[in-house]
């Protein structure tokens, strides 16, 4: 809207209008790729919670993610070089502005694919992240452990039916299954980082398998 007074013109904006435009982009701080045989990681850390959409292209395979209210720096630049030569999933990566306020990641892939993208609230030392998880087309992206624990059969696992008429019979001991989880050493879920500090999903297998199972869990770097 523009107004004159005193022979000069002016401009009146509107106040929803003025915070947009003084609304700080998220700044980009660490991206990281973990390339594995069943699947490859891929995540986008920053200083705020990412916006994002994602799909996919053929002829050939890519897959696109959008995050809004970015804008591109060093950091992200930077993740093309990160793209080992024997992923099985990732050929190469391209960043850009797409628009004023759009940063597009542009994964060039080897094969089709079965893309999980989502975000993760800041734990640890890790801020907001993005994940990028690259699996197979086709394959069964479930957890197989969170399965086993929750007490649904893993895929392609045989089915085990329940009996309760029938219990196994108990030893003279009153032995019961032990559980040893080894947490790993790297990726976002690290599990445990020291004997003394453990990550949330550890924690979770752990009186999940106590309490829906009966089993005795261990955990090698938390006990």
């Amino acid at each position: 809207m523009v107004r004159q007074a005193a022979g000069l013109f002016f401009t009146l904006t509107p106040i929803s209008a003025a915070l947009g435009k003084t609304a700080k982009p998220v700044q980009f701080v660490a991206a990281r790729i973990w390339p594995a045989l069943s699947y490859t990681r891929v995540t986008i850390e920053a200083s705020a919670v990412l916006r994002f959409q994602h799909f996919l292209l053929d002829n050939p395979n890519r897959l696109v993610v959008d995050i809004q209210n970015a804008s591109i720096n060093t950091v992200l630049q930077g993740i093309s070089k990160k793209v080992l030569a024997d992923d099985p999933f990732i050929r190469s990566i391209r960043v850009g502005q797409n628009t004023p306020n759009t940063v597009r990641i542009v994964i060039d892939l080897k094969q089709s694919v079965h893309p999980q993208v989502f975000v993760l609230a800041p734990v640890g030392g890790f801020k907001h992240r993005l994940v990028i998880d690259l699996y197979p087309y086709g394959v069964d992206v479930n957890d197989p452990m969170m399965a086993l624990l929750n007490g649904s059969p893993t895929s392609g696992a045989p089915h085990l039916s329940r009996t309760t008429s029938n219990p196994p019979p108990s030893s003279s001991r009153g032995r019961r299954p032990v559980v040893v989880i080894d947490p790993g050493h790297g990726g976002e879920d690290s599990g445990a980082v020291s004997r003394a500090v453990c990550k949330r999903k550890t924690l979770c297998c752990l009186s999940r398998a106590k309490s829906k199972n009966g089993w005795k869990p261990w955990a090698t770097l938390c006990t």
